[in-house]
């Protein structure tokens, strides 16, 4: 009858989510064994560095074909529990995925962090990728394949998330030198902001979002979208909340140096509180110079 048929129906998706289960640690065994066998040739000084990191990329890319291939779209629908199997396959370590594969990695990235609504997975794409942008050659593939639209959907999908909210920072400010700057400042400008705003007490995303609004602010162009939308005032907060921390002193200092490239931009920045800020910066990190180079760079103004 009909009861008899939907038991049958849920013993099978229960017996293949089982199978699929053990194909897949098997799968991931003997990756694992491998690339222990590759660590070990490393160490010893059989393989170099550049010869490790391709074997590397090929074993895992061989992983994902094999355990993606190992069935089909129905067999992966079977159960809820094959479905987060196949997931958690899809989204691996992004990040590490870059490492070993390089400017290889990146469709794959930008794939899984359109797809998957992990916000772990999300900020180790949003890593990769940052690496990735820090050279001319593959920030320029990231822009051309729309890596900016994704890290910002990502960043705001997780805005409460702030591992998300600092690597989506990270790369977002990498993305933005040089040709990229115009890119970014018009669809990542609010999504940096928007996480600074977010996570206030955060010295990892204040610090980044104070980097990236610096890039941003890089030309004047830049420098006048970012005083527009209220970055000076995100930048000096910032250094008000976390005088002790000398990174997001260091960046935020960086920042306004850029944005203080008009005497506009200097008075503003200067109605905001930055030189009592920065005087509190100055005795907390008597040795950092992009203190005393922004002290320099707004008493012109004063």
């Amino acid at each position: 009858g009909r009861h008899e048929d939907e038991g049958d129906t849920t013993f099978m998706s229960k017996r293949k989510a089982v199978s699929l289960e053990t194909d897949a640690s098997s799968v991931v065994a003997r990756t694992d064994k491998r690339l222990a066998e590759l660590a070990q040739l490393r160490t010893e000084g059989v393989m170099d560095e550049v010869d490790y990191a391709e074997a590397k990329a090929k074993i895992l890319r061989a992983e994902r074909d094999e355990l993606l291939g190992s069935t089909g779209v129905e067999e992966r629908l079977a159960s809820k529990a094959a479905s987060r199997k196949f997931e958690a396959i899809t989204c691996g370590d992004l990040a590490q995925d870059v490492c070993a594969s390089g400017i290889l990695a990146t469709d794959h990235v930008i794939e899984v962090m359109r797809n998957c609504a992990s916000a772990e997975q999300v900020a180790q794409g949003c890593s990769g990728l940052a690496t990735l942008a820090e050279r001319d050659v593959s920030r320029a593939a990231l822009l051309a394949k729309g890596a900016v639209s994704v890290i910002v959907s990502s960043m705001t999908l997780h805005l409460t998330d702030s591992s998300v909210q600092a690597q989506g920072c990270t790369a977002l400010g990498n993305c933005a030198v040089g040709e990229g700057e115009g890119l970014v400042r018009q669809e990542g400008l609010d999504a940096v902001l928007a996480a600074m705003a977010a996570h206030l007490s955060s010295t990892s995303v204040q610090s980044k979002g104070c980097r990236a609004l610096g890039n941003l602010a890089f030309s004047e162009e830049g420098e006048a979208a970012v005083l527009g939308r209220g970055g000076a005032a995100s930048i000096v907060e910032a250094m008000r909340r976390h005088p002790s921390d000398r990174e997001t002193q260091e960046e935020a200092c960086d920042a306004l140096i850029n944005l203080a490239g008009s005497d506009a931009g200097k008075k503003e920045i200067i109605s905001l509180g930055a030189p009592a800020a920065l005087e509190v910066a100055s005795k907390a990190h008597a040795l950092c110079s992009s203190v005393a180079e922004c002290q320099a760079c707004l008493g012109s103004a004063t």
